[in-house]
Parts: structure tokens; C-alpha cells; sequence
């Protein structure tokens, strides 16, 4: 099962819990959501280009240092944890890319 663990950064991790005590919950098939900027090409000759930014779907261990795809969040970071429906945009992403590997 899937959940969005909220954190009080403005962070949002999802992934399956896999063990929690008082301390920490350690959350593994970690993803979240990252905001990368996109130019676009000028749509008139001698325009400008823009910027856009534009969010994609990152799995935690896809970084360039290659950590694992398991974290520890220490629950004073906490601040909402949800589970993910059948339903979510999010959980269906993440689907496909589990497939996909």
C-alpha cells in the first residue's frame, strides 16, 4: 500500500512504510515529485523563449549519487501521512514505472 507522507519542509515522499516507532518511519519504492524548469522555443521569429517549469516523477535511487531507495524520516518532520487510492494520478505513475523497470 501506498502512501504520501507530507513532511514539514513543503516536501512530499511516496512510497510503502515498511516499519515505524515513536522515532522514525522508514519508507521504501520511494518517489517524489520534482520541479524542473523547461524552455520552450520561441513561437515567433525573433520572440523569446520562455521558461516553464514542469513537474516529473523522480524514484528515489535514480540521483546521480545513487542512494538506495529506502529513507528514514524522522517523525518530528511529519506533519500528514495519507494513503494513496486506486484512484491517484500518482499511484498510477508510479505503477508504470515499476512495470516499466
Amino acid at each position: 500500500k501506498y502512501h504520501a507522507v507530507f513532511l514539514n519542509t513543503g516536501l512530499v515522499y511516496f512510497g510503502t512504510i515498511q516499519s515505524e516507532n515513536s522515532d522514525n518511519l522508514v519508507l521504501s519504492n520511494v518517489f517524489y515529485i520534482q520541479t524542473i524548469d523547461k524552455t520552450v522555443p520561441p513561437t515567433e521569429e525573433g520572440g523569446a523563449t520562455t521558461t516553464i517549469p514542469q513537474q516529473q516523477l523522480v524514484m528515489k535511487g535514480e540521483e546521480p549519487y545513487a542512494p538506495s531507495n529506502t529513507i528514514r524520516i524522522n517523525r518530528s518532520q511529519i506533519t500528514v501521512i495519507e494513503d494513496l487510492t486506486d484512484k491517484s494520478q500518482i499511484l498510477q505513475q508510479i505503477q508504470v514505472r515499476l512495470k516499466a523497470k
